[in-house]
């Protein structure tokens, strides 16, 4: 069987090169596709997968490494990897936190978060806030609305409530523009204009769940912190809103070297259940067991949890460059976004999720 993998999904055509043919070419179109007898795609969010690059092709399973999939336009059976990165999020989102408290000497045992969204991602990131003694609120009305029965350290209420109370304000919802529960522009001018001023708004979720227009009024008027990871029209960003955030980054928040290990795992095991070739796993488990996550941060120490976050994950090296290679490429904001992301050096995870939140255990019951 030949298979189309993306050069920067790791450990896939290593796990699959005994019983298949692995192409890794950095662009793929239709002929391409045709030409190779390719039958199935593991891909990431840079790639359109559309009707018209597939029709004529065998293709017949895609696999996004990725939680989103929005990218895909297409009828034939595909899967996405939610949870896969979620801690890694999660680290980035503690991280600004921590950045914020430090900035402007604050207690974190006197503040409160918002989190909008409460999936794999807002899970773990009540649970940290909440061993930082940060009083949780959360907002998913679709969990609600399915009798979801949430943990005693969290609270959920209204999303007016969440801005309206919440001292730190996080979103972790994927990007929908139709039906009941639609996330386009949700935090708009008439939402945004809720948030207490010199709060802070981590924004690592989708580009187009803010109005990043009303977001620069709103920021500029309320000296808001801003922590910016995703961008409205991504690979472009917007220069001003750049300027104005406390901190940000070119879509970085989920790019840990665990969390792409754990999406290759998942992937093949995808795969596997719908193809019914078996993968090699076991080059995957090798390389997870290499992995030492030190979890030994003291939540109760801001500091700690800074230095800690920034040593593995060089948060603040990717803030900086990023700015400096936005600067210096005024002309092509897209092309030093893309850059930065293409070269992403590996980044380790310090933080050690509860094991019922972490996403392996909660797919195939064991931890590797």
């Amino acid at each position: 069987m030949n298979l189309y993998i993306n050069q920067n999904i790791p450990f896939v055509s290593e796990a699959l090169s005994d019983s298949c043919i692995c192409y890794t070419n950095s662009h793929i179109d239709n002929q391409y596709l045709i030409s190779n007898n390719i039958e199935a795609l593991f891909i990431r969010s840079n790639e359109k997968i559309t009707t018209e690059l597939l029709v004529g092709t065998p293709v017949k399973f895609i696999v996004t490494a990725t939680s989103g999939t929005n990218h895909i336009d297409s009828c034939i059976d595909h899967y996405s990897i939610p949870g896969a990165n979620a801690n890694s999020v999660a680290e980035y989102v503690i991280f600004t936190i921590s950045k914020y408290l430090i900035a402007n000497s604050l207690n974190s045992r006197n503040l409160t978060i918002g989190i909008i969204g409460y999936g794999n991602i807002g899970k773990l990131v009540a649970y940290y806030a909440n061993q930082m003694g940060i009083k949780v609120l959360i907002n998913d009305p679709p969990l609600l609305d399915e009798g979801e029965v949430f943990p005693d350290y969290v609270e959920h209420v209204r999303l007016d409530q969440i801005l309206i109370q919440s001292n730190i304000i996080t979103n972790h919802i994927p990007l929908t523009k139709d039906g009941k529960y639609s996330t386009y522009n949700l935090l708009d001018y008439n939402k945004l204009r809720l948030i207490e001023p010199h709060s802070l708004l981590v924004h690592s979720s989708r580009g187009g769940i803010i109005d990043e227009d009303a977001l620069k009024n709103i920021a500029t008027e309320k000296n808001l912190a801003l922590a910016i990871d995703v961008w409205s029209n991504e690979p472009q960003i917007d220069f001003d809103l750049l300027k104005l955030a406390m901190f940000a980054t070119p879509h970085l928040a989920g790019y840990s070297y665990n969390g792409k290990i754990k999406a290759s795992y998942i992937a093949l095991n995808y795969f596997e259940k719908h193809i019914g070739i078996i993968p090699d796993y076991s080059i995957l488990e090798n390389e997870f067991q290499q992995i030492k996550i030190d979890d030994t941060v003291n939540f109760s120490n801001i500091n700690d949890i800074y230095t800690k976050l920034d040593e593995y994950r060089k948060f603040s090296e990717d803030n900086l460059r990023f700015r400096e290679i936005v600067e210096q490429n005024r002309k092509s904001y897209a092309d030093s976004f893309k850059l930065i992301r293409k070269n992403y050096p590996k980044r380790y995870e310090s933080l050690k999720p509860p094991r019922e939140l972490e996403i392996i255990y909660k797919l195939f019951g064991k931890v590797i």
